[in-house]
């Protein structure tokens, strides 16, 4: 009884048809008249010519009717192929935008988890873009992202905010996932439209805790850290609320990013221990290793340079392991480091010239930046100091076109300690106070200390001259 069932379900399904539809009505009919004819209860009058000609239309009538339920059912197949065909096509292209809009991603100033997390981001308009397959122009939008152009995506997801918003509160939450998305995309070439829309996202979905981790990432890029701080702190208490661990471990490991950058060591390392408490716990390999190197980091800073060597070590393991390029190329920079400082400079040189390669292959022009950077403050300490001026000033240029503002501070403070050992105390000085300016702008209060430091030494120097 159940296979008769399922041969009927089978078969019904293909009655929405409309030609299938037609040939099983026609057959139905044919075979309630011959049914009919045969137990007599047609006219007896008929005269045998007609009689002839009806069991004809009965007989080619049978085969006009299969064939018009064998023509719906090809077509129905032939329809169900098209869409397939076009569903791979549309998958094709939306893997080949997550690709490119990968690549865009890499070339941007990013922390780890910033990285993976507008990666996430991305993946997720494009996603939910291919799934718009009946709206006008998502083919095209789809093709264009694929190349690295934005516009027409961005254009798509505006007139679902718009749309959405128009229709009260009960939809709010999918016009807070579409401005998300605009977020996502423009946060690869406009973070002030990145801001707008992030904050957009978060008015019409407060609940979400996504949409303020996202958030807070702008305000830290912007140098707001007080926002950002505020909006990671929202991503913990929304984390809490909900028994989401995720949002916990994300939002801990954040402020600890803020409070690092804020100089304020023993705050960040108790959130970087929770945060790795959390991944050890949901068994998170991957944010196991971004705790331990930012630990690394903090020991680092505090010239705990065997245990910071510990934490980066168990950091490398794990990325070797799941193979993310990104975080190795970070690790090995980090243990050039350290091994600068212990005045292992050939030691240092190779986990600089590793991690350079990985970014080289990657095209992380940020990543090649600080590794360009690290490599003239080896050259630098060995008294290479025209090789150090040259490959400092190849970071800078990086830095600039990047409009990095930390990594140019960074560099025009090296470029400065380079000029003074040479003697060129003017070239130090201007140096030093660009460096100084761009510091101060982007809030890094410890790095603004240790470049004042060296130009009130410099100008004591002169003094005593």
């Amino acid at each position: 009884m159940r296979s008769e069932l399922a041969a009927f379900g089978e078969m019904t399904s293909h009655l929405a048809n409309t030609l299938v539809l037609i040939g099983w009505r026609s057959c139905s009919s044919l075979v309630y008249t011959g049914h009919s004819c045969a137990r007599g209860s047609c006219r007896p009058s008929i005269e045998a010519r007609a009689a002839s000609s009806f069991n004809s239309l009965l007989r080619y009538g049978f085969w006009i009717a299969a064939l018009l339920i064998a023509l719906g059912i090809g077509y129905a197949g032939y329809k169900t192929y098209r869409e397939t065909q076009a569903g791979i096509a549309t998958a094709e292209t939306a893997s080949k935008a997550i690709e490119a809009l990968t690549e865009q991603l890499r070339t941007k100033d990013l922390q780890v988890q910033e990285y993976q997390d507008q990666n996430k981001a991305l993946t997720e308009a494009v996603q939910a873009l291919a799934k718009k397959q009946d709206t006008p122009g998502v083919q095209e939008a789809l093709a264009a992202l694929a190349e690295g152009q934005t516009q027409a995506a961005k254009a798509i997801f505006a007139k679902n905010v718009e749309a959405k918003s128009a229709e009260g509160a009960a939809a709010d939450r999918e016009a807070a996932e579409a401005a998300r998305h605009l977020g996502a995309l423009a946060f690869l070439d406009n973070t002030e439209e990145a801001l707008h829309w992030y904050r957009r996202a978060v008015e019409l979905d407060p609940a979400n805790a996504d949409g303020w981790n996202r958030l807070g990432h702008l305000y830290y890029r912007t140098g707001q850290l007080d926002q950002a701080e505020a909006a990671f702190q929202k991503v913990v208490t929304l984390g809490e609320a909900n028994d989401d661990l995720g949002a916990i471990a994300a939002g801990t490991g954040n402020l600890g990013l803020i409070y690092e950058t804020r100089g304020e060591i023993d705050r960040a390392e108790e959130m970087y221990k929770k945060a790795l408490a959390i991944e050890e716990k949901l068994g998170h390999q991957e944010g196991m290793a971004i705790a331990y190197g930012n630990l690394g980091l903090i020991y680092e800073t505090r010239g705990e340079i065997d245990r910071a060597e510990e934490m980066h070590k168990k950091a490398l393991a794990i990325d070797e392991k799941l193979g993310r390029q990104e975080g190795m190329a970070d690790t090995y920079g980090n243990l050039g480091l350290i091994y600068q400082r212990r005045g292992e400079l050939d030691r240092a040189e190779e986990m600089h010239k590793k991690a350079l390669a990985i970014d080289e292959k990657l095209g992380r022009k940020e990543g090649m930046a600080i590794r360009y950077a690290n490599l003239g403050l080896i050259y630098g300490t060995r008294g290479e100091l025209d090789r150090a001026e040259e490959i400092l000033k190849k970071s800078l240029a990086i830095d600039e076109k990047l409009g990095r503002q930390e990594g140019m501070a960074n560099r025009y403070g090296s470029l400065g300690l380079v000029y003074e050992t040479r003697g060129e105390l003017d070239r130090a000085e201007e140096m030093y106070k660009k460096a100084l300016a761009l510091f101060k702008a982007v809030g890094a209060a410890p790095r603004v200390k240790v470049v004042q430091a060296w130009l009130d030494a410099l100008n004591k120097s002169r003094g005593e001259r």
